[in-house]
């Protein structure tokens, strides 16, 4: 069930109205129920294996809860955490990366193993999978009780608005919003229905136009030239933010809708001044999730600089690896981990050997002339932001190709550089839809800059025309502009 259809519409609505006949205090009842119906959706025999996931952190959650009121320590207390997490790992191993290691090791090995157990993968399982582990860390760590509603913990691993592609959610954050009384108020309901039109515009406006150049491109980029490649590679940069983005955006509005707050994952990472900046605003719950649960826990950065590099590669590799079953994607976390690596041991040059500036404007050339004259310092954060974003986009490459030597190949047409000519031009993407997606992107930019990332501060802009008159071209540019003929699945879906 996609946000931008009508069956999703008519969910959110029917979930409303319901929620609004009972107690503030049962309305859960509803969210649970639509949950599963929307979950169901898409195949009824998975939420067996979701309900897999939520059984085994409940229990999981009350056997550490009882072992600690008993006093229990070293290894018998790390035994439930440790069987939780083993457990939905290799539900996740099984049915998401299967069979990349058996391809690799018949490649290896020689061998001839079959690699299809025909098991479809199950839709948002990374997702919900990381935020029941992170909920069990947390019981262990003592951050949040164990909730001892079984139905209630269902709620919180498969709430719909963020279920099958985040915000990955803390307990902490979440569970006591859904544990409280529901209550409907005017204010949110007005912030979710603008972060819906928001997504609406960013995904069916940009993203899918954008897809019609993209995909055409990387279908065949054998029969593409350099410069038609960099001008695709330049539009994925932008469709992925977009679709992504703005699923996010949808996700946080409907949960507003029912007055339940859930975490920004975006805040204009491509005017990042570093790779560190970037990922303080791209994805936010997914890189606050491997900085808490396995950064820190490997030792952070408080071991020697090689142990410290270590840990930034080997948490950046896996996060490709979250991302899906394929070497790209590993070489593509790898990437953004090299990247940080080189850009502290720069830092650390500047500073003299020590550890590199804590804080993101810190990462500046201090120098008394940039203090004293800001034209070279916004060329100098240009500079910084334009490198961050190039470094990010090669990244894309191997993130969007269909293999390992496809990346190259477009790499290697990018740099021996053919210009775009029209016998190439993809016949799907004409001038009129480039002219759309360039005033959608320019839309795009000018109200998410104008309001730090933050596009329900709109909603409080006086003189109130002003607000209105955004809510309102973005709705002109939706209605007029949206393609609304063929309902494209979001991009982080299939991860």
């Amino acid at each position: 069930m996609l946000f931008h259809s009508l069956t999703y519409a008519l969910l959110l609505t029917v979930t409303l109205l319901l929620c609004a006949l009972l107690k503030p205090t049962a309305r859960w009842l509803v969210l649970l129920a639509a949950s599963v119906l929307f979950y169901a959706a898409w195949r009824v025999e998975y939420l067996g294996l979701m309900f897999l996931t939520v059984s085994t952190c409940y229990v999981g959650a009350l056997w550490i809860e009882r072992l600690r009121s008993q006093g229990a320590t070293g290894r018998r207390a790390c035994v439930p955490l440790i069987s939780v997490i083993a457990l939905n790992l290799a539900v996740l191993f099984l049915f998401k990366y299967f069979g990349l290691f058996v391809q690799s090791w018949n490649q290896l090995s020689g061998t001839h193993w079959s690699d299809d157990l025909g098991l479809l993968l199950p839709i948002g399982i990374s997702f919900y999978t990381f935020q029941a582990i992170g909920y069990v860390i947390d019981v262990q760590r003592g951050i949040v009780p164990a909730e001892k509603s079984l139905a209630r913990m269902a709620l919180f691993i498969a709430f719909f608005p963020q279920l099958v592609a985040g915000p990955i959610e803390r307990a902490a954050h979440l569970l006591p919003a859904l544990r409280g009384a529901i209550v409907f108020r005017w204010q949110n309901i007005r912030f979710g229905l603008w972060l819906i039109l928001w997504g609406l515009f960013k995904k069916l406006v940009v993203a899918d136009r954008l897809a019609l150049l993209v995909d055409s491109v990387f279908a065949d980029p054998n029969s593409a030239s350099g410069g038609l490649l960099l001008l695709a590679t330049y539009a994925f940069a932008f469709q992925i933010y977009c679709d992504f983005s703005g699923y996010s955006d949808m996700a946080v509005g409907s949960a507003r809708l029912f007055g339940i707050e859930l975490m920004q994952n975006f805040r204009l990472p491509y005017l990042a001044r570093g790779l560190r900046d970037f990922w303080a605003r791209w994805h936010i719950s997914l890189s606050t999730w491997f900085r808490d649960y396995l950064y820190i826990p490997l030792g952070g950065n408080r071991a020697g600089r090689v142990y410290w590099f270590r840990n930034i590669l080997l948490v950046f590799i896996l996060s490709g690896f979250w991302h899906g079953a394929a070497w790209t994607y590993a070489i593509w976390g790898a990437i953004h981990g090299l990247a940080i690596v080189l850009e502290l041991v720069f830092l650390q040059q500047l500073s003299g050997g020590g550890k590199p500036p804590s804080g993101i404007h810190k990462t500046d050339l201090e120098t008394s002339h940039f203090r004293s004259n800001p034209a070279w310092r916004w060329l100098q954060r240009g500079l910084q932001v334009a490198l961050t974003f190039h470094v990010v986009l090669l990244a894309w490459v191997f993130f969007r190709a269909a293999s390992l030597n496809e990346a190259l190949l477009i790499l290697h047409r990018i740099l021996t550089w053919t210009a775009v000519d029209n016998s190439g031009w993809p016949a799907d993407f004409s001038r009129l839809e480039a002219a759309v997606s360039l005033v959608g992107l320019s839309w795009m930019f000018l109200v998410e800059a104008l309001s730090d990332g933050r596009v329900g501060r709109w909603l409080g802009v006086r003189p109130r025309y002003k607000a209105r008159g955004v809510v309102l071209f973005t709705l002109v540019l939706l209605v007029n502009f949206g393609i609304f003929t063929a309902a494209a699945q979001f991009v982080y879906f299939q991860f």
